[in-house]
């Protein structure tokens, strides 16, 4: 079996013309076999590493982070958007108050239903009462609320006005009675995480309240984008089928006895809606021309809130948009556009199978060349210099993916840059194993016979 092993072609032979003994066949073939079992072992470990460990650390948080600057600044487009966005800023609070007067808002519904079919009007305008009040502006929400009730039949039941911190109160609360329930809608965020923005929104709250019963009861409510993008009257307040890719985020700070499902969200057009917001002056007369301008509003989804001066706390940092922070009107604008629009995110089971179908492809590529030439070729396949090639050829094509295909089929996985280097962490680790492998058998050994024997000699 040695002399086989050994054998080399003459200088007279070409290498296709030596002939391959069947023992050395057969020890390529162990080699091999054991070789697969390698890469598929550590693969599943570097996909289970990868998603209970990096991906909760630190480290692992920054690159999901610079996945996110990276594939979001390759979204949005030039197109046009059926969102617009009305920029109240113009628009002074009421004297001595700290809201915005309720009869300008009421002249913008009539100029906006007077002659545009808009399907669905929003304000991005917290109506949430203080603390131990019913209503925010007690001489103006009740009237103004059962005016939004009539005319928001005209709409289907999409004018919809947001809330912030009293959804914490419960049911039949929010905007200071029940039956103003429908017109509400969630417009809170969810905290910036410390490796970089976030790039999910929350899409509904589920908050408990205790029933007239005293039972306790659980009452959801969606954002304000959902509720304008639901198709279906309200109650209920939402088309669940709007749903797609939500992460369950338990436990917010927000309300620490209620649950946020929030959604990954498309940011790329939020530069083009704070450029194109329409400001909406201050006096009556000018609110009215809104009716005639058919461009810029027709058939277009409206949000309503403050674009030029918004609160401080009202302002957030985007991924892809380093250094800028953006109203988060703008922000309900990018989210309405993303339940408009579908982006898929894959989950993390979906992903840790593309990442392994990619893995399985590059070294069962080189398993199949090893075992055609097996019988064929004298020589020894190169398998690391061809798992090289490989390998940069998975991660040239995630990149391409990331930046050509993404815009197209909006298909957005952010754990391209954790998988790329899972992809180079495989290549260096694999041809390596064996020799780490075997210093460390020796390393334990030597420790055991020190422990037992104490080093001392015969």
């Amino acid at each position: 079996m040695s002399g086989d092993l050994e054998k080399r072609p003459t200088k007279s032979e070409a290498p296709s013309e030596v002939p391959v003994s069947q023992s050395l066949q057969r020890v390529r073939l162990r080699r091999i076999i054991r070789d697969l079992a390698v890469s598929v072992a550590l693969t599943l470990a570097l996909i289970v590493v990868k998603e209970f460990l990096v991906e909760h650390s630190l480290i692992g948080r920054h690159l999901r982070a610079m996945g996110n600057d990276w594939l979001q600044s390759y979204l949005g487009g030039e197109e046009d958007s059926e969102i617009a966005i009305l920029d109240i800023s113009p628009i002074d609070f009421a004297p001595g108050r700290d809201y915005t007067p309720r009869e300008k808002m009421q002249h913008i519904i009539d100029a906006l239903l007077e002659r545009k079919p808009v399907p669905a009007i929003g304000f991005d305008v917290n109506f949430s009462p203080k603390a131990g009040e019913r209503f925010i502006a007690p001489g103006e929400d009740a009237s103004f609320f059962y005016y939004c009730l009539s005319h928001g039949q005209k709409l289907n039941n999409r004018l919809v006005l947001g809330i912030n911190d009293s959804v914490a109160r419960g049911r039949n609360q929010p905007l200071g009675a029940a039956q103003f329930d429908c017109l509400s809608a969630y417009i809170g965020h969810l905290k910036p995480d410390t490796a970089g923005p976030r790039p999910e929104m929350i899409v509904s709250i589920k908050v408990p309240y205790l029933s007239d019963t005293g039972g306790l009861g659980f009452w959801t409510l969606p954002s304000l984008p959902l509720a304008l993008a639901s198709s279906v009257q309200r109650p209920p307040c939402f088309d669940e089928s709007l749903l797609r890719n939500v992460r369950k985020v338990e436990l917010g700070e927000e309300c620490q006895s209620c649950s946020f499902q929030a959604m990954v969200v498309d940011f790329g057009h939020a530069e083009k809606f704070q450029f194109e917001s329409i400001p909406v002056p201050d006096d009556d007369s000018s609110i009215a021309l809104l009716s005639e301008d058919d461009h810029l509003l027709n058939k277009r989804f409206v949000l309503v809130g403050r674009v030029q001066n918004p609160d401080e706390a009202d302002l957030f940092a985007i991924p892809g948009h380093t250094g800028k922070q953006y109203p988060g009107v703008v922000l309900m604008a990018c989210e309405l556009y993303t339940l408009l629009h579908t982006l898929y995110v894959p989950s993390r089971v979906e992903g840790a199978l593309i990442e392994g179908v990619i893995s399985i492809g590059i070294f069962g590529f080189v398993a199949v060349m090893r075992l055609y030439y097996n019988k064929r070729r004298i020589e020894v396949v190169a398998t690391h210099r061809l798992g090289t090639i490989l390998t940069g050829l998975a991660v040239l094509g995630l990149v391409v993916f990331g930046v050509f295909m993404l815009p197209k089929f909006r298909f957005y996985w952010e754990a391209i840059p954790v998988v790329i280097v899972v992809f180079l962490l495989h290549h260096f680790m694999e041809p390596n194993l064996d020799t780490w492998w075997h210093a460390i058998v020796r390393r334990v050994r030597a420790t055991w016979e020190f422990a037992v024997f104490g080093g001392r000699k015969v």
